[in-house]
């Protein structure tokens, strides 16, 4: 049996290690900490949250890596980086279930760049990245939506042509009204037949946060509007 001062001292290390865990970080961090209550990664103006990670014979969390991607312009967001794909040394059919929260404080966020980098050899092969984005948490309040993949060699074949740069980065750009938070839910799925590989080890995933004088324009204008329409109503 243990004695008092062991348990509180244990009791102590349990509750500063959730502290650590769950605090927030700027830098790159391993999913399965992401995946603790109240664990935030926060590149730039944007905080990245409430993580969820499921799948049924994919990587685990432990061996996948959330990367701050800043890529320039007004463009924050992560990098998914891991084990994922299919064949080979992979199971045939591999999906993921990827969700999360971003928030823009300040800010706002008025869309996504979608991408990744595929390689692989064989036929038949194929990935599919889908993405929908909500305005609210159980994901009812669609905003915008993203798909990305290719087939037997066959780049983007489900938003043609591709906006990425050929042969391997693929990507979809997604716009919609700026909002200051939005939720994400992203569905990645590998197939592969037995002598052939496809692989996705690094995911890009960007949001667009307009510069404070472009929102403030448009408020500008929307003011302005208002002002005009006052004025004819009168």
């Amino acid at each position: 049996m243990m004695s008092k001062q062991t348990t509180n001292r244990l009791a102590l290390a349990a509750l500063c290690g959730a502290c650590v865990v769950a605090a927030p970080v700027t830098n790159a961090a391993i999913l399965s900490d992401l995946l603790v209550p109240g664990a935030t990664l926060t590149v730039g103006p944007l905080t990245f949250g409430n993580f969820t990670w499921a799948t049924a014979n994919g990587p685990a969390a432990t061996d996948v890596t959330v990367v701050p991607w800043t890529p320039g312009g007004d463009i924050y967001g992560i990098c998914i980086q891991g084990p994922l794909g299919a064949g080979f040394l992979f199971p045939p059919i591999v999906d993921v279930g990827l969700t999360y929260s971003v928030t823009a404080g300040t800010s706002i966020i008025g869309g996504l760049n979608n991408s990744v980098n595929i390689g692989g050899f064989g036929s038949p092969a194929a990935v599919l990245i889908k993405e929908r984005v909500s305005a609210d948490q159980a994901l009812t309040q669609q905003v915008g939506y993203s798909q990305v993949g290719a087939a037997n060699g066959y780049l983007d074949y489900s938003d043609p042509p591709a906006e990425g740069v050929p042969p391997q980065l693929i990507a979809d750009v997604v716009s919609w009204t700026p909002l200051s938070q939005v939720w994400v839910d992203k569905d990645m799925l590998f197939v592969a037949g037995k002598d052939s590989l496809v692989a996705a080890t690094i995911i890009y995933q960007g949001f667009t946060v307009p510069e404070p004088s472009t929102y403030a324009m448009l408020a500008g204008l929307g003011l302005v509007g208002f002002a005009l329409y006052r004025r004819m109503k009168a």
